[in-house]
């Protein structure tokens, strides 16, 4: 059962804002700190799922924090914290994969042998992608964020987002697309 509107309304009077608690947070109220990454921690998770073994999400979500916690005094605007704070995780997400190699065995049930219509490897898919694709579909397609908060993200313009957007897309699609067979001279000219 849904919550009703004066539920919601409630809600909101009990659980400060983002922007607030961030900036309390950045005059070091560690309370505030503790709220903010209450409410932002699946955030950052969902960012660092498609980038990590599972063995390493953990790591890479403490570390991201320690980050944030380092140089939240030096964000100027509250409004832009969460896509400050993805910029953050998808950088100690792409440092960790450069520092060490992941070594961790697939477990049989992640494992794709085959790539059936009803089972895609989007990990993998997102693996083949450059950098920059693989960034914009994540914080699109995983996490939600709007064109503008994703150019705020990787400090593009607006315009730029939907391009790359459209083209990652576009290579994903190839990737997790099946290789078309070529048409035997019948099946041609049947068509």
């Amino acid at each position: 059962m849904s919550p009703s509107p004066a539920q919601e309304a409630s809600k909101d009077l009990l659980e400060p804002r983002l922007e607030d608690l961030v900036e309390l947070a950045a005059k070091g109220n560690r309370g505030a700190f503790d709220q903010v990454m209450g409410q932002t921690h699946r955030l950052v998770r969902k960012i660092a799922a498609p980038l990590l073994p599972h063995s390493a999400i953990d790591d890479a979500v403490q570390e991201t924090y320690l980050i944030v916690l380092e140089k939240l005094s030096h964000l100027k605007q509250p409004t832009a914290f969460r896509s400050w704070l993805s910029r953050i995780a998808l950088h100690v997400c792409y440092e960790w994969r450069r520092k060490s190699r992941p070594t961790e065995k697939l477990r049989p049930e992640h494992a794709v042998t085959q790539v059936t219509s009803n089972k895609v490897d989007v990990r993998s898919a997102l693996e083949q992608l450059k950098e920059k694709d693989r960034n914009i579909l994540i914080l699109r397609e995983f996490l939600g964020l709007n064109y503008d908060e994703i150019a705020d993200a990787l400090r593009l313009k607006e315009g730029t987002v939907r391009s790359r957007l459209f083209y990652a897309r576009k290579r994903l699609k190839d990737i997790l697309a099946p290789p078309q067979l070529p048409l035997s001279r019948q099946e041609e000219q049947a068509n």
